[in-house]
């Protein structure tokens, strides 16, 4: 597909043709990695060592994601000169689709019988928040994308809505929410429609979605926008 430097290089492009000082936001969606790993033209350049069997698709996805490390770092490079203040929030949003034996070994259970935790695993990705001026250094251990937009407005200095601070008052409690399950911040897993807890701050959670998507003329527009 479409490779990562590519898509980054029309980022770029997209900020050129800004005037200086203009506001830009721009939502990237690459597609170089997205799966199947199996596609004898690319050449692989990345091995597997040390395991107990072959795992060309395994390779494949890897000698992909060390592309795009090299991508991310031509990006990063580029903006770090720039003189418009610039913050790039990268995430991804599930593991790939690899060798059930190669997921069997890096998850310690049968790939095709797993527990409900290592479930919540194929889905745990890493994320950053990189600016090309001072930002204050955080290393969070779990979050969950819905979140992501509210550490993005601080990394840009941008004030959030009413919502969006509900929100963040929502992540101290439950700082793992996904369509399979949730996460506390005791550390205890939920299935998604299991009682918690918490159901009361859920619901209302529930609700002000709801009213954000399908309000329309009942929506709180003062509760999701500004001014």
């Amino acid at each position: 597909y479409i490779s990562d430097a590519t898509s980054f290089e029309q980022i770029i492009w997209e900020f050129e043709q800004k005037e200086p000082g203009q506001p830009l936001f721009l939502f990237n969606v690459t597609i170089q990695n997205h799966g199947g790993y199996e596609d004898e033209d690319y050449e692989t350049t990345v091995r597997v060592a040390n395991a107990s069997g072959k795992y060309p698709q395994t390779e494949q996805y890897l000698s992909l994601i060390q592309e795009s490390d090299q991508a991310l770092e031509y990006l990063v490079e580029y903006f770090s000169q720039q003189e418009d203040p610039v913050v790039i929030l990268f995430f991804g949003d599930h593991w790939p689709n690899l060798e059930e034996d190669f997921l069997t070994q890096l998850l310690g259970e049968d790939s095709s019988d797993l527990s409900f935790e290592n479930i919540m695993r194929e889905y745990e990705v890493p994320f950053l928040i990189w600016a090309n001026y001072p930002l204050e250094g955080q290393e969070i251990q779990q979050i969950s994308l819905n979140y992501l937009s509210g550490l993005l407005l601080r990394s840009a200095g941008l004030q959030g809505t009413g919502y969006t601070k509900f929100v963040e008052q929502v992540r101290q409690v439950f700082p793992v929410i996904t369509a399979n399950g949730m996460i506390d911040k005791e550390g205890s897993y939920y299935k998604i429609g299991e009682s918690t807890p918490y159901d009361d701050l859920l619901n209302e959670y529930a609700m002000l979605q709801y009213n954000n998507a399908f309000g329309l003329e009942g929506k709180a527009e003062g509760l999701f926008s500004i001014g």
